[in-house]
């Protein structure tokens, strides 16, 4: 059972917008609004969406100008959406021709859609193309999925850990330097972790004991924010230097594949194209402008 004590007091889900629909990073280019691994989405191109949603509707308008929080959402969606077609170039999935041919007609046939923007019709019918070949994935094959976890478990959309919180720094280097001598972690977790729960889960944070893994997603919405952090930048394998949370003093351990194969199929089993995207999007070279807030990839989402 997860230790609800490492969750933040309101679990807020990341959002993909509706706009009629349903990694360390630098800063992009002067006329890019964001970047996805050095591809840039134009700024002129989203200044005319903006406008373009801005006229059918879709926002409140103070002083005939978009507040800026309102950007968050539609710049989340078109991040998503080039990570989206990076990954499914990498993997080798195809958008086919009848894929394409019904996300149009049921858009064509939705209520207004013929009023809206040629621009806003684009992006609708995307994002359906989208949702309809992420909904249609499978799960890699075992040599291919063990490599991706190999490269960053977080990479696979899927966390399997167990951690062992203590109130100092110097509390959480001492279970180090246990654990480099040989103690195991889940008896150590037992012993010393100051989340009740360690004493019979011995730090795992999954879903049960036939269970240790659980989305990346879930982590990145209900945990806190700095924890998360740690978690998505561990080493396979290797118990984390020390991570400061509102909680104390974490030493997290992502377990190797080896031993939650079955655990992180069972979980990529839920919605494997959609779990493979948000680990892809944590993996890639990420940046927004400025203006518009700042990228943070352990969660994938704008502040």
């Amino acid at each position: 059972m997860i230790h609800r004590s490492l969750r933040r007091v309101a679990v807020v889900p990341v959002a993909v917008a509706s706009l009629v629909l349903a990694s360390c990073s630098t800063v992009p280019s002067s006329n890019a609004t964001f970047s996805v691994n050095d591809v840039d989405y134009p700024a002129d191109d989203f200044t005319a969406l903006v406008e373009d949603l801005a006229s059918g509707g879709q926002f409140q308008l103070t002083n005939g100008k978009i507040n800026t929080t309102d950007y968050a959402p539609i710049l989340r969606t078109l991040v998503r959406y080039e990570a989206y077609r990076q990954m499914i170039a990498e993997l080798g999935v195809d958008e086919t021709d009848a894929v394409r041919t019904k996300v149009t007609s049921d858009a064509q046939s939705s209520p207004n859609f013929s009023s809206f923007p040629d621009s806003v019709k684009k992006i609708v019918i995307d994002l359906g193309i989208a949702d309809a070949v992420l909904a249609s994935m499978t799960i890699p094959a075992d040599n291919d999925l063990a490599q991706i976890y190999a490269s960053g478990a977080s990479a696979t959309g899927v966390l399997c850990m167990s951690h062992i919180l203590v109130a100092t720094e110097k509390e959480a280097r001492t279970v180090l330097d246990r654990l480099r001598a040989g103690e195991k972690f889940a008896d150590l977790a037992r012993e010393v972790s100051t989340e009740p729960a360690a004493k019979e889960s011995g730090g795992s944070l999954g879903s049960g004991p036939d269970q240790p893994c659980q989305p990346l997603s879930t982590v990145q919405t209900g945990y806190d924010p700095a924890f998360t952090a740690g978690a998505v930048a561990a080493k396979v394998g290797v118990p984390s230097a020390p991570v400061k949370s509102s909680f104390g003093w974490h030493v997290i351990l992502i377990h190797p594949f080896s031993e939650v194969a079955a655990s992180v199929r069972q979980v990529l089993s839920e919605n494997p194209g959609n779990i493979l995207l948000a680990g892809w999007m944590t993996a890639a070279d990420i940046s927004v402008d400025p203006r518009y807030g700042t990228w943070v990839p352990s969660r994938a989402t704008i502040e």
